[in-house]
């Protein structure tokens, strides 16, 4: 298939670090990535190389014109999951230009932006944690009116679990050592990527649906973020449960309904752009309760240590033989959230099960 080269036109709306490529020994160069934005809301990832990207850095943006219109010619065209472009030798940049394309997309970014100003977006990730929590922190309804315009954004929220997909696989078979399902042939298991594997690999991938004080939005819990949630190892329940039917789901993930957490995540664009796939949880708080337990505990007082431990003991095989009841029965099954927002309508449709 013969190379693609194309001039594109669009309002500048982030630059990276530069960094670099190639082998230190031989030949080392430096590279700067930059997003394009289009009338459409689409961001283009273009690549700028060795001396454009380190004459870019050299821009000062905050004093010019806003929005910055750029037009950048003679780019070679690649598709990984979007259309990528990459600056040639023979590319050349502008910033807004004074040619009749710029302006009119100058006018028409600038009534854009007075209705929706644009998002202040960080991609690079924090080193501190507590940093880490706030990533990114939008409304969930800010984001998903326009979920094109952030692909490959992480984001964080901090919203309550409000239903479990019950039309859903809760976990797959995956590679050991990349995370992509497996494919099964009788007793064995083989990634595509990797080869033969020892054995199967449970992974969690469920599907739910978080809300937050403006919006309600579906999420993919995926392991190992969705360990935190769960308080358990995917592994665990399918040896605990051996489910003959995967889209039977067990108690303990039901019990995640209700739970308060700061997720991280990000838009799923392999499937559909209006799920987002969660990257990470932060600072579960489960729903409160009635305390009524825990004052009959105080007045009772608290038993000895051993008492304690065949208690504890009891409690926990009681608890599993009930867990395992439920799970027989069906019990403690409950529906999706009916809230109504612009993208939980979107919850009845088929959802794609292609991997990240």
């Amino acid at each position: 298939m013969p190379t693609l080269f194309s001039d594109y036109i669009g309002c500048l709306r982030s630059t990276s670090t530069i960094s670099n490529f190639g082998n230190p020994n031989t030949r080392q160069g430096v590279r700067r990535k930059i997003e394009i934005e289009n009338l459409n809301g689409n961001i283009v990832e273009c690549t700028l190389w060795d001396d454009m990207a380190n004459h870019f850095g050299e821009v000062d943006f905050n004093n010019m014109e806003q929005p910055v219109i750029i037009v950048i010619s003679s780019c070679r065209v690649s598709k990984y999951t979007d259309y990528q472009l990459s600056a040639s030798s023979a590319a050349y940049y502008y910033l807004n230009p004074k040619i009749p394309e710029a302006e009119e997309s100058r006018t028409l970014f600038k009534a854009k932006y007075e209705d929706t100003p644009p998002l202040t977006i960080y991609k690079h990730p924090h080193k501190e944690v507590q940093q880490g929590k706030k990533r990114n922190r939008f409304p969930l309804k800010t984001i998903i009116d326009q979920p094109q315009s952030y692909k490959g954004v992480r984001f964080t929220a901090e919203a309550t679990i409000t239903g479990i997909n019950m039309n859903k696989d809760w976990y797959y078979i995956s590679c050991h050592q990349c995370g992509k399902t497996a494919v099964v042939h009788g007793e064995d298991y083989c990634c595509l990527d990797h080869g033969p594997q020892p054995g199967p690999f449970f992974r969690y991938k469920f599907k739910g649906y978080i809300m937050d004080n403006t919006a309600t939005a579906p999420i993919t819990f995926f392991t190992p973020a969705a360990n935190k949630v769960t308080e358990h190892a995917c592994t665990e329940l399918v040896e605990k449960y051996k489910p003959a039917d995967a889209t039977k789901i067990p108690p303990e993930i039901l019990a995640t309904q209700g739970k308060h957490v700061i997720f991280q995540f990000h838009f799923n664009t392999l499937g559909n752009l209006t799920d987002l796939s969660l990257d990470a949880i932060y600072d579960v708080k489960k729903q409160e309760h009635n305390t009524c337990s825990n004052t009959q505990e105080i007045n009772e007082g608290t038993p000895s240590s051993a008492s304690a431990a065949t208690n504890e003991s009891t409690d926990e095989e009681e608890n599993t033989h009930t867990d395992k009841e439920k799970y027989t029965a069906g019990e403690g099954v409950t529906p999706p959230p009916s809230q109504s927002t612009v993208i939980g309508a979107a919850k009845n449709n088929e959802e794609s099960d292609k991997q990240r």
